[in-house]
């Protein structure tokens, strides 16, 4: 088997993309967040999908309210 076969063989998808909405940094700087699943980094100019869940933490709350990050719905 190849592994192209490999990756399209019935592996069913765990998750559901219209439950995720994307954080957009829109400032010149590089955030780092402290999310529950560990620290991630997130480039100027760059998105990150996460679940609506995380536009509550207080972190990215703050950082929405100053303008660095969007909340962009999928």
């Amino acid at each position: 088997m190849s592994k192209a076969q490999a990756r399209t063989s019935g592996s069913p998808v765990r998750w559901k993309p219209r439950q995720y909405v994307v954080l957009r940094n829109v400032s010149d700087h590089h955030v780092a967040l402290n999310l529950p699943t560990g620290r991630q980094r997130v480039d100027r100019g760059q998105t990150l999908l996460v679940p609506p869940e995380v536009a509550h933490l207080p972190q990215v709350a703050d950082l929405v309210q100053q303008g660095i990050l969007v909340i962009e719905k999928r």
